[in-house]
């Protein structure tokens, strides 16, 4: 059995919400999300100067995003970049709940296990943040990213004060 420690619902909660996305993953895609995975094939076509050029005309600002999906594509070829870039989207489930865990284990708040569930909670069933954990956009991971590391860092604040 796993060991989940003081966060078992919250654990469970980002397990429940993977697997549901990967139930859906083959959602067609929508508005510019092709713009990401398309330019995905930037590295595997020997840094093709069309394809970054074509990224910027479509307004597309994140060239970070499509370089990972063109790297992980590298390593599974037989993994199409839309698919690689809805992985990487939903990786963010991952840095949301263990965001939340680094906020509410501050101060050892741990008499407040419910109310942690029912912030993560909240997060993921916000309706944009369910739909971009399926999508193939830099939107969500930037975000989970960000909550991440700032959790991270009040972490060793909150570390350094005691």
């Amino acid at each position: 059995m796993l060991f989940f420690g003081n966060y078992k619902k919250i654990h469970v909660a980002i397990l429940l919400s993977i697997l549901l996305h990967l139930i859906f993953i083959n959602f067609n895609p929508v508005n510019f999300e092709y713009v990401f995975y398309e330019g995905g094939d930037f590295i595997r076509e020997k840094f093709n100067k069309e394809i970054p050029i074509e990224f910027f005309n479509q307004q597309a600002n994140t060239f970070f995003f499509t370089i990972l999906v063109s790297f992980f594509s590298l390593i599974f070829p037989f993994i199409d970049n839309i698919i690689i870039g809805k992985l990487i989207s939903l990786s963010s489930y991952l840095f949301i709940g263990l965001a939340v865990i680094n906020f509410y284990s501050l101060k050892n708040n741990d008499d407040k296990n419910d109310f942690i569930f029912f912030v993560f909670l909240f997060l993921i069933i916000n309706p944009l943040i369910w739909v971009f954990g399926y999508r193939s956009t830099p939107d969500l991971i930037s975000m989970a990213l960000s909550l991440f590391g700032f959790s991270l860092f009040l972490k060793k604040i909150d570390n350094n004060d005691t």
